[in-house]
């Protein structure tokens, strides 16, 4: 079956388009919460088409369980069908960092330090890209399991980000070799700059559903009054955040 948006504004994944002669449907998996998409690293993906058009804020988080560790693991990708990549967030590289880019430029990059993925683990890896802010380190922020973690940039971080290109999960848009190699699950990807507070929040409560103690899973949506054991959660509403631009429960 073909991955559906749930955020309500259909942004669905293509049939009949997979890509090029060499691309395969990749492995629906059992995963962290319900079913995920399990990715070989060569020749699997899945498009949603030209869809999250211009903007200068975004914020793209996805569960990755890297089967092994490898160069680039483009996990969630905007691309014109030529290198660079519009954005991407990439689950890690043989050193084990993870990384995001914004902007078409190989050079505008944001690579996590001192924190390390180890394959066979789940992750909840977030980029959050404001390019409405007036220091250019801050337009780019990565989090790793609900914390922020060390970055290091390179590059000048553009303010927009532009129209074109196709939005693929496990791969980038121009050549066959640059894929994702694992399982990824609960991608969420907002035209908001979303708080450290509500990172951390959907963190703990996504990953209480995969725990044994009977904590049930909370799933965010409209605002509302609830009593929940998570630290900072009330702050999570002050903000005044909406939902999602599309989510994708796999």
């Amino acid at each position: 079956a073909s991955l559906k948006d749930s955020s309500g504004n259909n942004r669905n994944q293509l049939t009949g388009t997979a890509g090029p002669a060499w691309s395969l449907p990749p492995n629906s998996t059992a995963s962290l919460i319900g079913n995920g998409v399990l990715f070989n690293a060569l020749d699997e993906w899945v498009s949603f088409g030209n869809v999250l058009g211009t903007t200068n804020i975004l914020t793209v988080s996805t569960w990755w369980k890297p089967t092994s560790l490898q160069a680039q693991n483009p996990l969630v990708s905007k691309s014109t069908g030529t290198a660079p990549p519009v954005w991407t967030l990439g689950g890690g590289t043989a050193a084990g960092n993870f990384f995001s880019r914004v902007g078409q430029s190989a050079t505008t990059t944001a690579v996590s330090m001192g924190t390390a993925i180890v394959a066979a683990n789940w992750y909840r890896l977030t980029m959050v890209y404001d390019g409405t802010q007036a220091v250019v380190n801050d337009r780019l922020k990565l989090y790793s399991n609900g914390a922020p973690v060390t970055v290091t940039h390179s590059g000048t971080h553009p303010t927009s980000i532009a129209v074109g290109g196709n939005l693929r999960f496990g791969h980038y848009a121009w050549a066959a070799g640059y894929g994702a190699n694992g399982t990824i699950d609960e991608v969420e990807i907002s035209t908001t700059s979303r708080s450290a507070a509500w990172i951390r929040a959907e963190y703990e409560t996504q990953k209480s559903n995969s725990q044994t103690d009977g904590t049930p899973f909370l799933t965010v949506g409209a605002q509302e009054v609830v009593s929940v054991g998570v630290e900072s959660f009330a702050s999570f509403y002050d903000t005044g955040e909406v939902g999602p631009a599309a989510t994708y429960t796999l």
